[in-house]
């Protein structure tokens, strides 16, 4: 964009031509009546180039101003870690890794940014110098997530790379087994994914407090019962009369 005049003839009557010293002319444009003029360009190669406007009046005579002006070139991003489609269980600890790069920045000096679409802005750690970026969380939302990775460079271009990932609730019911016999009390029981400190899957233990009383253990004759099969002294204890 540019301005045109000449103090002998209307703006709009003057010839304003466009050149790069890289990719040649870029064409032609007319100035409106003020001495507006510009030109709409898509198509430049990439590095500095040098743009030359010329403008020629009714009689040839010719003048001519010009900018530098710098083509560059987005980043390249890649998320390599995990990848799309992969499912992991709720508070499990996801581990995040990406490679980016620039043709003119250093990977270190680009914006990185993980985003994810149920939990938003995840981390923006910076890359190092390698170009790799990561990190780890284990607080996702349950359900389905697209993870994008974008990195920026210093002149504000930026691409992206996305993966999707569902983070599964965790249904699995552990009980109590206070007394460490590995058989757990079925009135006591809490939902996890990895069963916690003192607690098992089964759930058919009758006395958590006696670990001498399991379904595993022997019946005697002594009033109880033995091994939590709902009867008491019966005929098969180990120092039954018969």
């Amino acid at each position: 964009r540019g301005e045109v005049e000449d103090e002998d003839v209307p703006a709009d009557w003057l010839a304003v031509a466009w050149e790069s010293d890289k990719d040649g002319s870029l064409g032609s444009s007319a100035p409106d009546s003020s001495g507006e003029v510009a030109l709409a360009w898509a198509e430049l190669t990439q590095g500095t180039h040098t743009i030359t406007m010329s403008v020629e009046d009714e009689v040839g005579a010719t003048c001519s101003d010009f900018i530098l002006f710098t083509v560059g070139t987005p980043p390249t991003v890649e998320i390599t870690v995990p990848v799309t489609g992969a499912a992991f269980d709720e508070d499990e600890l996801v581990s995040f890794e990406g490679t980016v790069s620039d043709a003119e920045d250093s990977a270190s000096s680009l914006t990185i940014s993980w985003e994810s679409s149920l939990d938003g802005i995840l981390d923006e750690t910076g890359a190092d110098s390698s170009g790799s970026a990561m990190f780890s969380n284990s607080a996702l939302q349950i359900g389905e997530h697209s993870i994008t990775l974008t990195a920026t460079d210093t002149d504000g271009l930026y691409s992206r790379d996305m993966i999707t990932l569902t983070i599964t609730e965790c249904a699995d019911e552990w009980f109590a087994d206070v007394d460490g016999d590995g058989f757990g009390d079925p009135a006591t029981s809490l939902t996890a994914c990895d069963p916690p400190t003192g607690y098992v899957a089964d759930d058919t233990d009758c006395d958590d407090g006696n670990a001498g009383i399991s379904p595993d253990d022997d019946e005697t004759c002594n009033g109880v019962d033995d091994d939590c099969d709902g009867t008491v002294d019966e005929d098969d204890a180990t120092d039954a009369f018969t």
